[in-house]
């Protein structure tokens, strides 16, 4: 895992004069408790303000001027040639500002404590596309100075998850993923890469296209799902019944945001010729349907 954590006030300030700007009592354990045990890259002026190794972990500094050595320390002349030593190892990225506007691009996740405060400083954190992430609000701390440790996740790379055969690892991107879908149309922009999942060769990918298809249907104000429908009802008896059900199941999800295609949905789900499957799963796939008509006619 690649990932990049940094603390920044309301304006995105983080530094002002090589310091920063604030001191909050309890604020920095997250840090230690992310990075422990892993590697932290942080630029040269940035391990400058430390002025040491930081303990329990591997410790790389970027810089082309000068070397460190030390335990667990070394010097790396780049970012890539960084992460290229690092392939099997989660990364933190720590700063400063120029490390963090070329990392952006590359994290899966960022890890930002919010700070709410406005200070004057010279150094900030790059504006970001919050579009391109999914933000969680881990927990919000009161006091003189409040503030929030909030994770983005990168939508690209929690899509590029789903491919995963880690089940359990792609679950939980997939439920994010989901989760997103109900209260944002940020997913939605992916919807193109949702549709070529839901023809894929590979049961498990079927699925999960098919799920986000119907998850992001509320957004659909371009009508792709309308362009692609017929191929997705099909789907009802997929030739893996796992894939049958997972869809039957979602599919009152889309004839509830698209009602043009209400009738269409429960036509098929009407006439699905379900007598491919074996006798035991004949009678499950038939009470999704039922299930699913039921849930369509409640709206």
């Amino acid at each position: 895992m690649i990932a990049l954590i940094a603390a920044y006030a309301s304006n995105r300030v983080i530094g002002a004069g090589g310091k920063i700007p604030w001191h909050i009592k309890g604020e920095q354990p997250r840090f230690k408790d992310l990075t422990t045990g892993n590697v932290v890259i942080l630029g040269r002026h940035s391990f400058a303000e430390i002025g040491k190794p930081l303990p329990g972990r591997e410790t790389i500094v970027i810089s082309t001027s000068q070397t460190y050595t030390g335990e667990n320390c070394r010097t790396c002349r780049s970012l890539p040639e960084a992460l290229a030593l690092c392939r099997e190892k989660d990364v933190y990225i720590s700063g400063g500002a120029g490390l963090y506007e070329e990392a952006i691009g590359l994290v899966d996740k960022m890890y930002i404590t919010e700070i709410d405060l406005v200070p004057e400083g010279d150094t900030y954190f790059p504006d970001f596309n919050k579009e391109l992430f999914v933000r969680q609000v881990e927990k919000e701390v009161q006091g003189r100075i409040p503030y929030k440790y909030v994770t983005y996740v990168s939508i690209e790379k929690l899509i590029e998850c789903l491919y995963s055969k880690d089940h359990n690892r792609a679950h939980q991107c997939l439920l994010t993923l989901e989760r997103e879908s109900a209260r944002s149309d940020k997913v939605y922009h992916w919807f193109d890469r949702f549709s070529e999942m839901s023809k894929g060769q590979a049961t498990y990918i079927r699925i999960r296209g098919l799920r986000l298809i119907a998850a992001n249907a509320r957004w659909d104000k371009d009508n792709k799902i309308d362009e692609i429908i017929d191929g997705c009802l099909k789907h009802i008896v997929d030739v893996k019944p796992i894939a049958a059900r997972q869809f039957i199941a979602v599919l009152p999800e889309i004839a509830r945001y698209k009602v043009e295609l209400r009738s269409d949905i429960i036509r098929a789900l009407q006439n699905a010729d379900i007598g491919k499957y074996n006798q035991n799963m004949q009678p499950l796939v038939y009470k999704d349907i039922l299930a699913a008509l039921a849930q369509i006619e409640r709206g």
